[in-house]
């Protein structure tokens, strides 16, 4: 059977706001950074469990670290909880359908921007379909499509003058890393012409995925390689403390590094393959892609 490396290349969650940091947390993330993923993971644990304003923030580090170590259902529970706080099921409620978990309601809670919400809604659908692939349920499948759904929310055109916060244009998602896995799980769920439409929708996008969506509808492509790297945009702020915007900019950062994959210390031709879907530092600089608080902060 033909194999095909399949890359999707994207750059690591965002930070999101700054916090006071504990022991636990210092070691957890630079655990992470050395790709120590297990042990990061259990030093994120208790710090995902407090219900204080950084609560997504903790619980979107500890999915990314369990993932990266295969924990799926741990993985699962931390994206979940996530997502239920920054999409507003119960507004400031996180965890409700894993064990009522209450975010103190006197606490201005850290959602996160849209980018942030569609990577944490990519991440979910990802440790589905991850899972899927150990244990084989339609179930797992079904979940990672909705999930990978979800991050395609439509986006918020404010135009020039933000000043009332129901003034605003919808406009379809242009997320093309989830079109791209979109199309991959209704292919295995069966559904050729839904994983056909997705796999355009991608390539209108961004037309250099191309050689990538094609390889993902490929039925003897049997190998699929999710790669992070680097780091995400953080907020800026002036010396008054205002807001200046995301940083670093994509021109001041350089172009995302193009992989290489070896097997039995041989580099594999990858060809156009390794193509970044996305680039989470250009996606902060879009205005649709960014809260309305955050529109009128910056200056």
């Amino acid at each position: 059977m033909r194999r095909a490396i399949c890359l999707i290349f994207t750059v690591v969650l965002a930070a999101g706001c700054q916090q006071k940091a504990d022991r636990a947390l210092v070691s957890g993330l630079s655990s992470y950074a050395f790709g120590e993923f297990e042990y990061a993971a259990r030093r994120l644990a208790a710090g995902a469990r407090r219900t204080d304003e950084h609560f997504v923030l903790n619980n979107a580090r500890l999915g990314s670290a369990a993932l990266a170590a295969y924990d799926l259902d741990e993985a699962e529970h931390a994206f979940l909880r996530a997502y239920e706080v920054q999409n507003g099921v119960g507004t400031n409620t996180g965890g409700q359908t894993l064990g009522a978990v209450i975010v103190s309601e006197d606490r201005r809670v850290w959602k996160g921007e849209p980018f942030e919400r569609a990577m944490t809604s990519f991440y979910l659908g990802l440790a589905y379909y991850v899972r899927w692939g150990l244990d084989d349920s339609v179930y797992d499948l079904l979940n990672a499509r909705a999930a990978f759904e979800n991050s395609l929310f439509k986006l918020r055109d404010y135009g020039e003058n933000p000043r009332k916060t129901d003034a605003y244009r919808e406009q379809e998602s242009n997320f093309s890393l989830a079109h791209l896995m979109l199309a991959r799980t209704w292919m295995r769920l069966g559904r050729s012409d839904l994983a056909r439409a997705n796999q355009e929708r991608a390539v209108a996008l961004q037309p250099s995925l191309a050689p990538l969506a094609n390889a993902l509808l490929d039925p003897e492509t049997n190998v699929l390689l999710v790669i992070d790297v680097g780091r995400g945009p953080r907020k800026e702020t002036t010396l008054n403390g205002l807001v200046a915007g995301f940083g670093p900019r994509p021109q001041e950062a350089g172009p995302p590094v193009a992989p290489t994959v070896r097997v039995n210390g041989r580099p594999l031709p990858l060809g156009e393959m390794n193509r970044p879907t996305v680039d989470l530092l250009a996606l902060a600089q879009d205005r649709r892609w960014q809260s309305i608080d955050t529109i009128r902060a910056i200056k």
